[in-house]
């Protein structure tokens, strides 16, 4: 039995770019503290040898993040203007660093369909899904209570797969109406002045504090949603500032 919190669930390429990356799964055995997605499986997407806060300062982390608007942008040979409102060298670098340290035990395989029966899932806490061989994801949810996450490399016709467990992630209306023709919900992030479209619900955890792995919403098209429709959030976190 793990007794780890803890467990490697893919050790590969990435299905970006090729580089070698590792999928951590967190809250085996303990609650997340994060009351925003409520209990949920955390899935940690990075690179296996450079650290998260080397990958953004570089650019490296293409490989687990893929074409993201959010990564920021490359001026001067320095990536600024970061909008993502993962904060990197907090649990990413956390969780990175306890991997290097062997401190979590390698349950690839037939192993993972068992670490997600009867919880809630978030897929990729930190990084797209879409570096991850699809079938990894469709292991550990396969007998899952809810799950939630987001690509933004759903514009690329090999991801289809995805868009059973993932909502593609839009940065505009347009990104919207594209993403609603190609088959996917749509889960977009907007300026506090813009408005929702026709279709869109503002999540609810922003309109009556409903948490994810209560709400259910963001599972892409798996199963059925209390919201049917696709969802749209105010930009927030330590990028909002930056974001245009």
């Amino acid at each position: 039995m793990n007794k780890s919190n803890g467990a490697i669930i893919y050790k590969g390429p990435s299905q970006i770019d090729g580089k070698n990356i590792v999928v951590i799964v967190t809250g085996l055995n303990s609650k997340t503290a994060n009351a925003k997605t409520g209990d949920m499986l955390q899935t940690w997407i990075l690179l296996d040898d450079v650290s998260p806060m080397e990958a953004v300062k570089t650019g490296q982390d293409e490989s687990i993040c893929g074409d993201c608007k959010h990564r920021g942008q490359l001026i001067d040979g320095k990536w600024t203007k970061r909008t993502c409102y993962v904060t990197v060298w907090q649990a990413p670098r956390a969780v990175w660093e306890a991997y290097k340290r062997g401190s979590y035990p390698d349950m690839t395989g037939e192993a993972v369909i068992g670490l997600g029966m009867s919880r809630n899932v978030r897929l990729g806490a930190y990084g797209d899904p879409a570096a991850v061989p699809v079938s990894i994801w469709q292991d550990l949810t396969m007998f899952s209570d809810t799950t939630t996450g987001y690509t933004h490399q759903w514009q690329n016709k090999a991801n289809a797969a995805l868009k059973y467990l993932t909502m593609a992630s839009a940065d505009s209306v347009e990104e919207y109406k594209q993403a609603i023709k190609a088959g996917w919900r749509t889960f977009r992030v907007k300026k506090p002045s813009d408005l929702a479209m026709k279709g869109e619900t503002v999540c609810p955890n922003t309109t009556i504090g409903l948490n994810c792995a209560d709400c259910g919403a963001c599972k892409g098209l798996k199963g059925s949603s209390p919201l049917k429709g696709s969802i749209v959030i105010d930009v927030h976190g330590s990028g909002a500032a930056a974001f245009a």
